[in-house]
């Protein structure tokens, strides 16, 4: 995918409508749906990488000429698929005109829970792109349709319907995270303080860089930190830091044409040749190699 000059945030939701010349408009602020097939002609088939305040869930059938980056993974969709994407992902795709399927978007205020912590694959960390079976397609299918049907329906009480059935799907969604996924056996409340940690990670990568820094948000010894993490993934609370500040830059070096010297500024790096040594340690790569070897992937 061609690099660009900068990644684009879009605050609203009607502001991604615009950036797709869709005349398609939000008329509730924190929630809407709309179905692929629907999409006007005019209406772009990619866009390039971008950023949103928002949350996104997106059900695609059998899509012959389409794919997704997440952040610096390109997934080609050649089965029906499910993707999910937070505010803390960069985000692009590209559609085929013939692609099926429904797209909803919803911000925090709409559900009352905490989104990330409840529901895990919405994380940077986890996998956020199924290929469900048939039998479990047609289910999500049937959850998708239900929420349209009520979106477009004119119930008093939609809002509070349309809420009910996002979290139902959800769940659902949960269980087939939980079946695909193989999940490392802990203490409840040991999992507890690495969702915790992964969540101010994800909030804070760029300003705290130490194990001790996390620990002292979280009320509790570096060691203890550091013996929890272990236990419940067989890696190191460091290694949680490095593979988000990672993470960030390799999306930065593979969507964006900013300069090597920028983008180390960026992430808090106080020197480039720092930010170079950081990231062929974990890499194995230069960041100047990185970006050459993914355009021309």
């Amino acid at each position: 995918m061609k690099a660009h000059k900068e990644i684009r945030f879009f605050k609203e939701i009607n502001q991604l409508y615009e950036a797709t010349n869709s005349t398609h408009r939000a008329v509730y602020n924190l929630f809407d749906i709309f179905r692929l097939e629907d999409l006007e002609g005019e209406t772009v088939k990619a866009l390039p990488p971008y950023r949103k305040s928002f949350y996104h869930v997106s059900f695609k059938k059998s899509p012959s000429n389409s794919f997704v980056f997440i952040n610096a993974d390109r997934f080609e969709n050649r089965r029906d698929c499910l993707v999910f994407s937070s505010p803390y992902h960069i985000y692009s795709w590209q559609r085929d005109s013939n692609t099926k399927g429904f797209v909803f978007y919803f911000k925090d205020e709409f559900l009352s829970c905490d989104i990330l912590s409840e529901f895990p694959f919405f994380k940077v960390t986890e996998t956020n792109l199924f290929e469900p079976e048939q039998t479990e397609a047609e289910k999500l299918l049937g959850y998708f349709e239900m929420i349209w049907a009520e979106f477009r329906g004119t119930n008093s009480y939609k809002t509070h319907i349309i809420q009910s059935l996002v979290l139902a799907l959800l769940y659902y969604c949960k269980s087939l995270h939980e079946r695909y996924k193989t999940q490392a056996k802990d203490q409840p409340r040991s999992l507890v303080i690495l969702n915790q940690y992964q969540q101010l990670i994800n909030k804070f990568y760029l300003e705290k860089k130490t194990v001790e820094e996390y620990a002292s948000l979280l009320g509790i010894t570096p060691n203890h930190l550091n013996d929890v993490i272990k236990q419940a993934t067989d890696k190191t609370a460091r290694s949680f830091i490095v593979e988000r500040i990672l993470l960030e830059a390799k999306s930065l070096l593979t969507h964006t044409e900013l300069d090597i010297a920028d983008i180390s500024y960026n992430l808090q790096f106080d020197e480039p040749t720092n930010f170079g040594k950081f990231f062929k340690k974990y890499v194995g790569l230069t960041p100047l190699q990185f970006r050459n070897r993914k355009q021309k992937d």
